[in-house]
C-alpha cells in the first residue's frame, strides 16, 4: 500500500494530511494525537481473531475492522452533495497488518509532527 502523509499550516493551526493509494484523502484533520491514533490502533486489534467489528468515523473516512475481511474504509466526502450519503461500496480493504503498520507509521509522524 501507496501512502503519504503531510504537514499543513491552515491559518495558524497545524493540519495533518493523509493520502492512500490516491483513494482515501480524507483521513488526516487538525485533531490528530498520538492517543488518538492508539486507541485506533487497539480496536482494530481487539477484533483480529473474534467476530466482533469495531468502527471508527470522522467527518470525512469511516472505517470498519470486519472479522473476516480486514479493515474497510469508506471516502465519507465522496458521498457529499449525493443525497442520503449512504455509501454501497467500498472505497479500500486492507489487511489487518497492513492497516496496523500504516497507523504506526502515522502515530510516529503526529508524534514528530505535533
Amino acid at each position: 500500500m501507496k501512502y503519504s502523509f503531510n504537514k499543513y499550516d491552515w491559518d495558524g493551526t497545524t493540519v495533518l494530511g493523509i493520502e492512500i493509494e490516491n483513494t482515501i484523502r480524507n483521513m488526516g484533520g487538525w485533531d490528530w494525537t498520538a492517543t488518538k491514533a492508539q486507541e485506533i490502533i487497539d480496536g482494530v486489534k481487539s477484533t483480529i481473531d473474534t467476530d466482533v467489528e469495531y468502527q471508527w468515523a470522522n467527518e470525512d473516512v469511516f472505517l470498519v475492522s470486519h472479522p473476516t475481511e480486514g479493515v474497510i474504509f469508506w471516502d465519507l466526502m465522496k458521498t457529499r452533495g449525493q443525497g442520503s450519503g449512504v455509501r454501497t461500496t467500498q472505497d479500500l480493504v486492507l489487511p489487518y497488518e497492513e492497516f496496523i503498520a500504516f497507523m504506526e507509521d502515522f502515530k510516529k509522524f503526529i508524534e514528530e509532527n505535533s
